[in-house]
């Protein structure tokens, strides 16, 4: 695991290494609003594979 702003890094919640798809879990009383683009752009720089993003909104 690397440390939190470690520079060059990306933390998603959830990487399918084999897919190249990433998912985010937003616990937000809106949902819906995707996944804001710096943390998108993040994830293309510093993550091998990215095919596609995709935020996940639990029911709270």
């Amino acid at each position: 695991m690397v440390p939190y702003s470690t520079k060059g890094s990306a933390r998603p919640d959830v990487y399918d290494v084999l897919s190249g798809v990433v998912y985010d879990y937003k616990y937000v009383k809106n949902p819906g609003l995707g996944i804001p683009y710096r943390q998108q752009n993040n994830n293309l720089r510093n993550l091998p594979y990215v095919t596609n993003q995709i935020e996940i909104n639990p029911k709270l």
